[in-house]
């Protein structure tokens, strides 16, 4: 134990070194290193935006200069950042800001063909691209994504990834007709996409009026809840739902109309 926490004393002081070094020797002018020393900053400093935006000149003037892996991962460094201040920071210019940040580095990167390796563009990229621009409500440019995309996802994930997230586009539209056609029809491959869909069709359902199939909804889930998950952890152990706790459940959770955040 004691060595462990020496060693990472250590490392700990070793940055603040070269950190140091960085700036008396002015070496952020040198791009391959001035790149990962903003980088660096905007996800450590709780004030980001200028760090932020000096890493993103860096980028766009080294593109086609670092080898794409490396381009690859400094897109994934930007896009986290942008992500931490979404999850992290609750005023409405702020959210808006590093949103439309995201959405911009995911477009840049897409035209950059940094996402795709191996001809394969991953569905958790492909996800969260399309998550981005639901949240700015660029339908128009999501609903094109997902179908210019779809044949260079996973081909045992393609159909599932591909319905899911055009399912989330009508249902953000809203159009609960086109939505509440692909997810009573679709099959999903992914538990958090099953769970998100159940959501969605519990909300449909609520804002319909539609009382029977909102009961028989619950019903499901709750079987859904129970059943072993397949990720190698026990179903969880759930109290007997009360119909009364089931419809007050049903209405705090719908009423609020919240939506999640991107996460890579």
């Amino acid at each position: 134990m004691h060595k462990a926490v020496s060693e990472a004393d250590l490392r700990l002081e070793l940055l603040d070194e070269v950190l140091a070094q960085v700036e008396r020797q002015n070496l952020t002018q040198t791009p391959a290193v001035g790149v990962w020393y903003f980088g660096y900053r905007a996800l450590s400093e709780a004030e980001p935006r200028a760090w932020f935006g000096q890493l993103r000149e860096a980028m766009r003037q080294q593109v086609g200069r670092f080898p794409k892996a490396e381009m690859r991962e400094l897109t994934t460094l930007a896009v986290n950042c942008c992500i931490r201040q979404i999850n992290t920071r609750r005023e409405a210019g702020e959210q808006a800001f590093w949103l439309g940040q995201v959405f911009e580095i995911y477009k840049e990167g897409l035209d950059n063909q940094v996402f795709i390796e191996n001809g394969v563009l991953s569905r958790f990229t492909y996800n969260n691209i399309a998550n981005a621009g639901l949240g700015l409500k660029a339908f128009d440019w999501v609903e094109g994504f997902l179908t210019k995309y779809k044949d260079l996802l996973e081909p045992r994930h393609r159909e599932s990834a591909y319905l899911f997230n055009l399912a989330s586009l009508h249902f953000r539209k809203p159009d609960y007709g086109r939505a509440l056609e692909l997810l009573t029809q679709a099959e999903f491959d992914d538990v958090l996409h099953n769970l998100d869909a159940r959501r969605m069709l519990l909300r449909i359902y609520f804002d319909l009026g539609e009382v029977t199939a909102l009961d028989s909804l619950l019903d499901s889930f709750t079987i859904f809840l129970r059943r072993p998950t397949g990720c190698g952890l026990p179903p969880p152990a759930l109290p007997e739902p009360h119909p009364v706790h089931q419809k007050t459940a049903a209405n705090a959770c719908l009423g609020a109309g919240g939506e999640g955040k991107i996460a890579q």
